[in-house]
């Protein structure tokens, strides 16, 4: 994953294998504001990731949605590191295409 690419709210919950509704439900209910445009909404790939962290919390671990959202309030320090984290990754992979 890298760049600044958006996705449509079909082609990523065809990827996390939900439907749009969830996606549209986990954003109200966990509070992620997401980009628009004229066509609707458009998720960055740190969106996806967010919604990956949901769906693994209330499918695979069985949390209630008030349980999750506090796991993630929680951690929102870690979760903020793993983002920064793979930003950085990006970005040493960037440079060293450019060095190659």
């Amino acid at each position: 994953m890298g760049g600044n690419k958006t996705y449509r709210i079909n082609s990523v919950a065809l990827k996390l294998g939900v439907t749009p509704a969830t996606l549209r439900f986990w954003e109200k209910a966990f509070g992620i504001k997401v980009k628009r445009d004229k066509r609707g909404r458009l998720y960055t790939e740190d969106d996806i990731v967010r919604f990956a962290e949901i769906k693994h919390l209330l499918y695979n671990e069985k949390y209630t949605i008030e349980g999750a959202k506090k796991l993630l309030r929680g951690h929102q320090k870690l979760v903020l590191s793993r983002y920064w984290l793979r930003g950085v990754i990006r970005e040493l992979k960037e440079i060293k295409k450019l060095l190659s």
